[in-house]
Order: structure tokens, then C-alpha cells, then sequence
């Protein structure tokens, strides 16, 4: 199985992806919510992190929050839940 570090990776490395074409969601603790973001807006990668461009803001999400990545609106990579 992929991990969402190797996709991440993939997809900044692998001249057949378009980055554009990618969106992340992750899990906002303080709104509750799934939140999107475009791949091109990951401004840093980190260990265990990411940094993306937040309405002008640096914001740094953990990896263990990314719950889906879409590619052009289909599903492309979706969390395991747990059992």
C-alpha cells in the first residue's frame, strides 16, 4: 500500500503527474471539518508534514491528517480507516 508521503513525493517527482491536477483534503481539528487544498499550494514538505498556502498564511498540517488526494475529481488515494 501507498503512503501518503510516497504519493506526496510521486506526484512532485513523476514528470507524468500534473500537480495541478491534485487536491488534498484533510481533517481541520478546530472546525471539525474536511478541509481542500490544491497540491500546487503545498509551499514545503516536512518530516511528518506538510505546509501549504492558507488565504495568505503558512499553515503546517501533520501527514496523519490527510484523509483523501483527488486527481482532476476522482478519487486517487484515500486513508485506511482503522478497525
Amino acid at each position: 500500500m501507498t503512503t501518503i508521503k510516497q504519493l506526496l513525493d510521486r506526484i512532485k517527482w513523476d514528470k507524468s503527474f500534473k500537480p495541478e491536477d491534485f487536491r488534498i483534503y484533510y481533517w481541520e481539528n478546530k472546525t471539525k471539518k474536511l478541509m481542500e487544498v490544491r497540491y500546487v499550494d503545498v509551499k514545503e514538505f516536512g518530516d511528518g508534514t506538510i505546509t501549504i498556502d492558507k488565504n495568505g498564511a503558512l499553515a503546517e498540517i501533520p501527514l496523519h491528517l490527510i484523509r483523501r488526494v483527488t486527481k482532476s475529481g476522482f478519487a486517487f488515494w484515500t486513508r485506511p480507516e482503522k478497525e
